[in-house]
């Protein structure tokens, strides 16, 4: 039997928290939700395919209230798709994308 060898070098976080990916060209953003994050990447499902290479501004919705916070958090970054994968379920789509460059916002969307 095959033992399954962990590649990645960080630690991954299952989450399941709503985001938006903004691509170029496109006037409305993407709505999913991530399926697991670390310090530089994570894992989403979308709407809409985004093509593999592509570079992208996301906001992702951090749970609030954990803190006392009053208004929304939300993780602000640019990042990559460095994976496109179609989901069994109808236009859904999985994206694997690393993040370039992060920043914490509060506030509504």
């Amino acid at each position: 039997m095959e033992v399954a060898v962990e590649r990645r070098r960080r630690c991954r976080f299952q989450v399941r928290w709503p985001l938006w990916i903004y691509v170029a060209g496109r006037t409305q953003p993407i709505e999913g939700v991530t399926e697991n994050l670390c310090s530089n990447g994570f894992y989403c499902i979308v709407g809409a395919p985004v093509p593999k290479g592509q570079a992208v501004s996301c906001l992702i919705e951090l749970p609030s209230g954990a803190h006392g916070e009053l208004m929304p958090l939300f993780l602000s970054c640019r990042a990559v798709v460095l994976r496109v994968e179609s989901c069994s379920a109808a236009g859904r789509f999985g994206l694997a994308c690393r993040i370039t460059d992060y920043s914490i916002q509060c506030g509504n969307l």
